[in-house]
């Protein structure tokens, strides 16, 4: 699968805005952390959430089939190039046939 790396930027930007909004850090007061600490500190885990739901968008318009559970996402083993647009990762899904 195949993704463009700006499409899961703009997911990860909006996901990292709206903590930003609500998250709680010792020396800040509520919704004033520097965006670039909850990047640090978030980053990872927005990156991985656009990446989840952009393999359940994926699955999602495959006929006769629902995931039963989250997909397993693997990112690809290739090296990416510094000018690669594209963003390449598995996602391994268990499905229940309708």
């Amino acid at each position: 699968m195949s993704v463009a790396v700006e499409e899961i930027d703009r997911q990860v930007d909006e996901r990292l805005k709206k903590l930003a909004r609500d998250v709680r850090m010792p020396g800040f007061r509520p919704g004033k952390v520097p965006l670039k600490l909850v990047a640090q500190t978030y980053g990872r885990s927005a990156l991985g959430s656009a990446r989840r739901r952009r393999a359940k968008g994926f699955h999602r318009g495959r006929e006769g089939s629902q995931p039963a559970a989250s997909p397993a996402i693997r990112a690809s083993k290739k090296k990416a190039a510094a000018d690669d647009k594209a963003l390449e990762f598995s996602a391994t899904f268990e499905s229940i046939r309708r």
